[in-house]
């Protein structure tokens, strides 16, 4: 993948994935950035465009990426203005030639409270969690959690 993704003439076309999901949705929006629909893993991703900054990757902090799509149907906007539970974002890359080989992931990100919107885009920070701060383990068994333990 790399070797195409840094080719300077290539015949292979590298292509970016977005996965959105939400509680509130139905089922989650697929797209892909490029000019035609795609089939990847029995997914139809649908042609659309969306600006997109990779994560980055530093050690002393999650992930963190910016995301700018369309705000086509306003349905990100309700979701955004009624739900105090972020979308998750997860963002493939692929190979034209292999649309069922996911080269690089990047899953799970979170959009962030620096989210804006107008009426022609939707504009987010995304980060991962930030599992470094969560408590191990994650429940503790105690007198005042499980009566029925002591």
């Amino acid at each position: 993948m790399l070797i195409a993704a840094y080719a300077q003439d290539t015949d292979e076309a590298v292509l970016l994935l977005l996965t959105i999901t939400h509680p509130e949705l139905p089922e989650p929006w697929r797209f892909v950035l490029n000019g035609e629909n795609i089939t990847s893993r029995g997914e139809v991703y649908y042609a659309s465009y969306f600006d997109l900054i990779l994560p980055d990757d530093s050690g002393d902090r999650p992930p963190q990426a910016n995301l700018t799509f369309p705000n086509v149907n306003r349905l990100m906007t309700e979701l955004l203005e009624a739900s105090i539970q972020p979308a998750t974002i997860t963002i493939e890359i692929i190979l034209a030639s292999a649309p069922d080989v996911v080269e690089l992931e990047f899953p799970s990100l979170q959009m962030q409270p620096g989210t804006k919107y107008n009426a022609k885009d939707v504009n987010s920070p995304l980060a991962g969690r930030r599992t470094a701060r969560e408590g191990f383990p994650k429940g503790i068994i105690s007198p005042s959690y499980f009566q029925g333990a002591f």
